[in-house]
């Protein structure tokens, strides 16, 4: 990622003659363009490459380029990338100039016939990239796909060094396309650099014209730029782009282009196959998947290209459970209202989405705070008529807890098997069964959940031998399961095998350890002859 210098550093922070040697230099630390990368490697211990990036108005795409080659290249398996830019004055103004980059009127009229210059905005933007096969895995929420991308400089083939060159920008979007192995056609919308000034429209048109076609009667790619509602965000500007585009992408739907009246001279040719979009409008693309464009050029020459596609449509995996726990918490009993009922107005509005999803990000995502509330539902209807129903909260914050693990003679066949469409449950079982098979010569899991509870299943579960390890599986995947769900405890008691799996959740023992030693001990009291207690 990449920062603009910071003027607070430099009017509050350098100007005071009183700051010791040692507070300057921990002041230069936390406010250097240097180190804004890796102090977020630092705070997250992240230890893929940590690149901070500057290359002016283009850096966050340029770091998004950088990003997507760390990930081609196998350095990382997700990167973080964008930018900031952040100007704290509240109130602030500058001289319009004529010729220069500022806007006259204090609109940025990007692509408009009146466009004379934009203006300046604040904007912190960072998105994370993830190779597509393992988003889609994971079951990850994609908002669009890269499909290549592409930076390059224009040398010294312009007017001067903080001019656009219309070869410089035709060539980054030629190799962008080249790198996705997509045609020109195929793209049907542009978010442009737009700044808005004479001179960078005009270019940026060319540009396009020289890329997309000069031939085509039908104006078939949409034109935009995100200034026109942000500003100018100067080392963010590229990845606001991107984002817009992105939630396009993700919502089918091009946003309008604000302040645009009449279109720039270069756009009035019938030759031209794009246009710029002033209403909102559905993405129409027919068969194709709809595919944009993202353009950013620094001042200096440094150009990004990025291409987009709509990502894939996500794949429900229905949870299995015929109930979903809905938990809501705020500060007071009248947010807690007001959040009840724009949730059941969230539900209403977004029938098409799974019921299990939507819980699990209101107990994963949410921050707890102690006035609560839940209810338990088995669909949306019945979720929001619950939401607007009368209830009673709970105003006490979280109490401790204490897990407590039973001993031998809680055994059943068939126990646990409820809940064996829990992936955390299912899965810890599976691997205590094979760490145990060389101790066992079998697979506990024939034995807890033998085909029918005869009496010779329930025989062979009381035996020793099986009864505490099955126990010890089932405590241990059932604790594992909770602790997975949000409920970690704070002390935990058991009573004989219980006292295993008490001391192996806690750390004493190692979870290999813990099931050789509870094998042997039902081993070892098989064998001795029937007694007393």
């Amino acid at each position: 990622m990449g920062t603009s210098l910071t003027s607070y550093f430099i009017d509050n922070i350098r100007s005071l003659a009183e700051l010791p040697e040692s507070n300057a230099f921990a002041a230069m630390i936390a406010n250097g363009r240097d180190f804004a990368a890796t102090r977020i490697a630092y705070k997250l211990n992240l230890h893929g490459p940590a690149i901070n990036v500057s290359t002016a108005c283009s850096t966050s795409l340029t770091a998004v380029h950088l990003a997507v080659q760390a990930l081609r290249d196998g350095h990382c398996e997700m990167a973080l990338a964008g930018g900031a830019t952040v100007h704290p004055q509240q109130v602030d103004g500058y001289i319009y100039e004529e010729g220069a980059i500022l806007s006259p009127d204090g609109h940025c009229r990007a692509f408009d016939a009146d466009a004379k210059g934009t203006v300046g905005g604040n904007g912190v933007v960072l998105v994370l990239l993830k190779p597509l096969d393992e988003a889609i895995r994971d079951g990850d929420n994609i908002y669009a796909v890269i499909k290549g991308t592409a930076i390059n400089n224009d040398g010294g083939d312009k007017i001067g060094f903080t001019a656009p060159s219309i070869k410089g920008q035709a060539e980054v979007i030629r190799l962008a396309q080249k790198d996705a192995g997509v045609q020109p056609e195929s793209i049907s919308y542009i978010e442009g650099h737009g700044t808005g000034t004479v001179l960078g429209d005009s270019i940026e048109i060319s540009a396009l014209r020289e890329v997309l076609g000069n031939n085509s009667e039908e104006r078939s790619c949409a034109l935009g730029s995100v200034k026109t509602n942000l500003g100018h965000l100067d080392t963010v500007a590229g990845i606001a782009g991107l984002l817009k585009t992105s939630l396009a992408l993700y919502h089918g739907i091009i946003p309008k282009t604000l302040h645009f009246q009449k279109p720039n001279e270069q756009l009035t040719s019938s030759k031209v196959p794009f246009y710029v979009n002033n209403s909102t409008q559905a993405w129409q693309t027919g068969q194709l998947p709809r595919r944009a464009g993202v353009s950013s050029f620094g001042i200096g020459g440094t150009n990004v290209h990025v291409i987009l596609e709509e990502p894939p449509r996500p794949v429900l995996n229905p949870s299995g459970r015929s109930l979903q726990i809905i938990p809501l918490s705020a500060k007071s009993e009248k947010a807690l209202r007001k959040l009840s009922d724009s949730m059941a107005e969230f539900l209403e509005n977004n029938s098409g989405l799974e019921l299990a999803d939507v819980a699990f990000t209101l107990a994963k995502g949410r921050k707890t705070f102690d006035v609560r509330r839940a209810l338990v539902a088995g669909s949306f209807s019945d979720s929001i008529k619950k939401l607007r129903s009368d209830y009673q909260s709970e105003e006490n914050p979280p109490r401790e807890l204490a897990f407590m693990f039973t001993g031998q003679g809680s055994q059943y066949v068939g126990m646990g098997k409820g809940l064996l469409k829990e992936s955390v449950f299912y899965n810890t079982v599976k691997q205590c069964a094979d760490i145990l098979k060389p101790h066992l010569n079998l697979d506990i899991r024939d034995v807890i959940w033998a085909d029918s509870a005869s009496a010779d299943a329930n025989n062979r579960l009381t035996s020793t031998r099986f009864a505490q390890p099955a126990l010890f599986i089932i405590e241990y995947a059932l604790a594992k399961q909770w602790m997975h769900w949000g409920i970690i405890p704070d002390a935990m008691i058991g009573h004989s095998i219980g006292e295993w799996v008490a001391a192996c959740i806690s750390g004493v023992l190692s979870l290999d350890d813990s099931l050789h030693l509870v094998a042997l001990r039902g081993e070892l009291m098989d064998r001795q002859s029937p007694g007393k207690m």
